[in-house]
């Protein structure tokens, strides 16, 4: 196989053991997804009900994303994922025994979905970076797009599958083979061995690495614009998800197949899109293809509460995957390579918690929208809020990294004050001489420079101008505060390329005589105590 070829990732035996053990786990999920929202119409008459099974599910990503994401930095990624996918079977083996025995109650299996999410949100950040960790750099965003497709797929067989089995077997049937999926997935992922450590530095605290996965988040305007373009299109495009198993029951009059043919239909489309992006993104910019993709969402919802001829629906569900598909695994992949791998678990759990959010959020408003205003016209507005996404950002830049320029760079000032068994604030106060002339431009380099610093662990970062005698020329002060000496080795060694180039642009703006004067010390620091 071509490392050329969009399937290339494949020949990484760790890359097939984790996209085959989250395909049959996400296979397992959305059989359980289906079987829930499918038993809760049977269980409540209140669409408000059958709403909050979307949220059930998305709601422990808002709680539990960002611990689970700084968990899968700190710790063996492959020993979360098999603690998780533990749970989850003790979960399911639970939700079928309730089932089969008739003790299920609408809060139940609320509760049951709310603990399967909380699996999902552990698993979710451990899986995705662990999926461009096991290939080289160039195959990253194909790596992304087959685990885009893997979770796509599984929509498309998981519905499939459970109405099926519904049909023939009855609800508690699917969470049996819920079980029997998560076992599976266990028994796959023992047989991967996650890679070392590359750091020598002791282990970061967990509140510590989360904070600092916030503060990395915080200080990237990429990742602000990733996450901007996530939620608009998702609290709005919710609607389709959460009011689906309405739309098939009361609107369509369609039994368990053929809701399972709709969320098939959404899955097939998935999977087209994920076939067609490799050749898309080499004719369309992103911002654009986003907007064309938001567009044909928006229609296919549009469609759903105008059009009851089944073979309609179906081609609009498709279209909507497709669409689904283009979004979602663009701005996926475009995480992956624009942040830092050190912080890669916390940034895409931040995403995931971004991502859940709004689906809980839009799940509950257009339930209760749908409850006030009727199902057609619910769907109608969510594709009007939909059509408002592009129209919002038509003109904001999506330029994302290609990932080379975060690759680690050399480390620019060594441990030679001999302070590492010291605690205390670390300072690094440098001062710079510049043209006077030159001081606006040198002063937004350096902002840059700063947040760059504030984003690799600094708690704290200032600069300002003092008067220097030579009437030519300024003097800068850039004084950075970090927690402790480790924070500062860890500052020192979470540098990459992009880092050193914007270094590379402060010091071309200073006057050649004068080099910066660089100092690095501890305040009020004492030996640690043995």
């Amino acid at each position: 196989m071509s490392a050329a070829s969009p399937w290339s990732p494949f020949r990484h035996k760790a890359f097939r053991a984790i996209w085959i053990a989250g395909l049959v786990s996400n296979i397992g999920n959305w059989m359980q997804n289906v079987g829930a929202a499918w038993l809760m119409t049977s269980l409540s008459e209140a669409v408000i009900m059958v709403a909050l099974i979307q949220t059930a599910s998305a709601l422990p990503s808002f709680l539990l994303a960002l611990p689970a994401g700084t968990a899968a930095d700190l710790f063996d990624r492959r020993r979360l994922l098999l603690a998780a996918q533990g749970v989850m079977l003790a979960v399911s083996t639970l939700l079928s025994v309730a089932t089969l025995t008739g003790a299920m109650t609408p809060w139940l299996l609320l509760g049951l979905t709310f603990a399967l999410g909380c699996g999902s949100a552990f698993i979710m950040p451990s899986q995705q970076a662990s999926s461009s960790d096991v290939v080289p750099q160039d195959e990253v965003p194909r790596a992304v797009v087959l685990s885009g497709i893997s979770y796509n797929s599984a929509r498309a067989v998981g519905p499939v599958l459970a109405g099926a089995i519904i049909a023939w077997a009855g609800t508690g049937a699917v969470f049996v083979a819920n079980v029997l999926a998560f076992s599976v997935a266990i028994a796959l992922l023992r047989r991967w061995k996650n890679p070392p450590r590359a750091t020598s530095l002791p282990r970061e605290p967990l509140w510590a690495g989360l904070q600092a996965g916030v503060r990395y988040v915080r200080h990237s305007p990429v990742m602000h614009e990733l996450l901007l373009r996530s939620m608009l299109f998702v609290c709005s495009s919710s609607a389709l998800w959460a009011l689906l198993p309405i739309v098939a029951r009361r609107q369509l009059d369609l039994g368990a197949a053929g809701y399972g043919a709709m969320l098939a239909s959404l899955g097939i489309g998935s999977v087209i899109g994920g076939g067609l992006m490799p050749s898309l993104r080499r004719r369309l910019p992103l911002a654009p293809m986003i907007a064309v993709a938001t567009v044909a969402f928006a229609l296919a919802t549009v469609v759903l509460a105008c059009v009851t001829v089944l073979p309609l629906v179906y081609m609009a569900l498709v279209m909507a995957g497709i669409a689904w598909i283009l979004i979602n695994a663009t701005i996926s992949g475009a995480i992956h390579t624009s942040v830092a791998h050190w912080v890669r678990g916390r940034a895409l759990a931040l995403h995931l918690l971004f991502f859940q959010s709004a689906m809980a959020v839009g799940a509950v408003l257009w339930g209760a929208v749908a409850t006030y205003s009727g199902l057609p016209l619910t769907l109608v507005l969510a594709g009007a809020s939909l059509l408002a996404g592009p129209l919002l950002l038509w003109r904001r830049p999506f330029v994302v990294s290609d990932g080379w320029d975060l690759v680690p760079a050399p480390v620019a000032m060594s441990d030679a004050s001999g302070q590492s068994g010291t605690t205390g604030w670390v300072v690094l106060r440098i001062c710079y001489s510049t043209r006077a002339a030159d001081a606006e431009a040198f002063m937004r380099a350096l902002r840059a420079l700063g947040r760059s610093r504030l984003r690799n662990g600094a708690l704290a970062w200032r600069c300002r101008l003092r008067s220097n005698s030579v009437a030519e020329t300024v003097e800068v002060v850039e004084v950075c505060l970090l927690a402790s000496w480790a924070d500062w080795q860890r500052h020192q060694e979470r540098r990459v390329m992009a880092d050193q180039r914007l270094e590379e642009s402060v010091h071309a703006a200073l006057c050649p005589p004068v080099p910066p004067r660089a100092a690095v010390r501890v305040l009020a620091h004492r030996k640690t105590r043995r």
